[in-house]
């Protein structure tokens, strides 16, 4: 999940005025940049790293086997 300001930014949907004003914002602000890339970059690794992944998947085919 995305949380403004926290992993990423959110603007309305069909508002190009409020995407061009994130966009900027992120060009002129570099501690928001790193900030918001470390977060979301760690945000990505925990829950969608291939191993946790795989491990997920291993748990639901396992449970499914057991119910068959």
């Amino acid at each position: 999940t995305v949380i403004h300001e926290k992993n990423g930014l959110l603007v309305p949907s069909g508002n190009a005025g409020m995407l061009a004003d994130a966009i900027i914002g992120l060009l002129n602000d570099s501690d928001l940049r790193a900030r918001l890339a470390m977060v979301a970059r760690r945000m990505v690794l925990e829950q969608f790293d291939w191993g946790i992944t795989a491990g997920k998947y291993a748990g639901i085919y396992s449970n499914l086997t057991k119910t068959v």
